[in-house]
């Protein structure tokens, strides 16, 4: 599979530093060829490590990808890379307790078919998600519970009151613990609205009807949620540590 690109699109040749055109094309195709080597995934994209440049991932976004488990017309929604790279940039110039990948770039390209793929360059977190966790991972040192989800929470009132801007999938897979630190992380805004008018809803999609076509679980109940699981993870680790 041979790819052509498009464009590329918000450079910020300051603060990223990727291997040759050639090689980052040459790594999308094994990438795509072998999906098992992925970082993480989602509904609608993989995100994989760069070989050469490890301070740096790449989110991929494949038309052919959703086709196959969609079907062609049943995509499920998500933001175009560009609405993406934007909302991460603005999240992230809130600063702050909560850390957030920073997009550095974006590529569209095509394959020989011309079905399009769309790539986000960003940082790579060196930290785990609690999806990890609750699959085996080892839990950060530094973790504490109750200082890291009042450090979600009032990040996520901010978002919201600050920057007008809803996450949408807040999930185990979504929020992550730096490694070092014990901070939260805070990933994958394919499913994030910016508010521009005081009367949207940010929580349902609407046809032209007016009937809803699509829900979203509520930022702060799905962030108690993962805390709850959570802490019952954290007790039963407890619990059987104190048996040994």
């Amino acid at each position: 599979m041979k790819f052509e690109i498009d464009s590329i699109e918000h450079i910020d040749t300051g603060t990223i530093e990727l291997p040759s055109t050639q090689t980052i094309l040459a790594e999308i195709e094994e990438a795509i060829a072998t999906e098992g080597s992925f970082l993480g995934n989602g509904k609608t994209a993989l995100v994989h490590s760069i070989k050469g440049n490890p301070r740096y991932c790449m989110k991929i976004i494949q038309d052919q990808r959703l086709d196959d488990l969609y079907g062609i017309d049943g995509h499920p929604p998500h933001n175009d890379i560009d609405l993406e790279f934007e909302l991460l940039s603005e999240v992230a110039s809130l600063g702050g307790a909560v850390k957030i990948p920073k997009p550095c770039l974006t590529w569209k390209i095509h394959d020989e078919n011309g079905k399009k793929v769309k790539v986000m360059f960003m940082t790579r977190m060196d930290a785990v998600s609690i999806k990890d966790v609750h699959e085996g991972s080892p839990i950060p040192e530094k973790l504490k519970s109750d200082e890291f989800f009042k450090k979600l929470k009032e990040f996520i009132v901010r978002l919201h009151e600050e920057a007008h801007i809803y996450h949408r999938d807040i999930a185990s897979s979504n929020i992550m613990i730096e490694i070092a630190t014990g901070d939260p992380v805070l990933i994958d805004f394919g499913d994030s609205i910016k508010l521009r008018d005081p009367d949207e809803r940010p929580y349902t999609v609407r046809d032209s009807l007016g009937r809803v076509k699509y829900s979203y679980p509520n930022d702060l109940n799905a962030l108690e949620e993962v805390k709850r699981l959570l802490e019952v993870k954290l007790l039963t680790i407890d619990k059987n540590q104190q048996k040994l």
